[in-house]
């Protein structure tokens, strides 16, 4: 199974998307309430609350602990890391 995108939502987007651009060394694409690092089969896509409300309310909640959208191939994985 190949990792086609991974999501974290965050209250936060631009402070998020500054880290992981100095990590990756790649620049984000989007705006302040959705961004994606595109790499070669792959996508990271950071999305605030107010973005995941609009087209699924309640779909996901920031936590403490890292929680992600990770989509293999059709698939949809939700996961939390322990704090």
């Amino acid at each position: 199974m190949k990792l086609a995108q991974a999501r974290l939502v965050t209250t936060d987007v631009p402070t998020l998307s500054r880290f992981y651009e100095n990590i990756l060394g790649i620049t984000a694409i989007g705006s302040e309430d959705y961004i994606e690092f595109r790499g070669p089969g792959s996508t990271l896509t950071i999305s605030s609350k107010r973005s995941m409300d609009l087209f699924n309310a309640g779909a996901a909640e920031p936590a403490p602990t890292a929680r992600s959208f990770s989509i293999f191939k059709s698939m949809t994985w939700i996961a939390s890391a322990p704090a």
